[in-house]
């Protein structure tokens, strides 16, 4: 049996930091096995918490290690290294989306690019009670 001491979070913590998954080191060198850390994790929000402050600062470590890996590229392995990048972008993407993944915007525009203005609907005084009715319909069968 593992002590969870402050010591043991710090090494876990460390070592995702690092870039190392927690299957990578799990059960090795007096650390937990994978499991008993998930386990931990969804019983304890603070170590959650510091797993999650860990995982983001591993992703800002794998996205400096693309670089050193497209540095490193040679014509005989780029694809492979090509890879590794796309790998660790994809994870970060994932785990920090609004830091790695991809931007999307949308503009909605109106005819040749003006301003778009919604056109106002005009009902007829039936039209309108009859409006007023589903809406009642509707309230009064969500309440039952």
């Amino acid at each position: 049996m593992i002590d969870w001491t402050n010591e043991t979070t710090d090494r876990i913590c460390e070592l995702i930091e690092s870039g190392k998954s927690v299957n990578s080191f799990a059960g090795i060198d007096g650390i937990p096995s994978a499991p008993s850390i998930y386990r931990r994790m969804a019983k304890d929000a603070e170590f959650a918490g510091m797993i999650a402050i860990a995982r983001q600062a591993q992703q800002e470590y794998e996205m400096e290690k693309c670089i050193e890996l497209a540095d490193s590229a040679t014509p005989e392995d780029w694809q492979v290294k090509r890879l590794q990048i796309w790998a660790r972008h994809w994870r970060a993407s994932r785990m920090i989306p609004k830091k790695w993944g991809d931007k999307i915007t949308q503009e909605i525009t109106g005819t040749n690019g003006t301003p778009f203005s919604p056109t106002p609907i005009t009902l007829s005084t039936d039209q309108e009670r009859a409006l007023q009715e589903l809406i009642a319909t509707a309230q009064a069968q969500a309440k039952m």
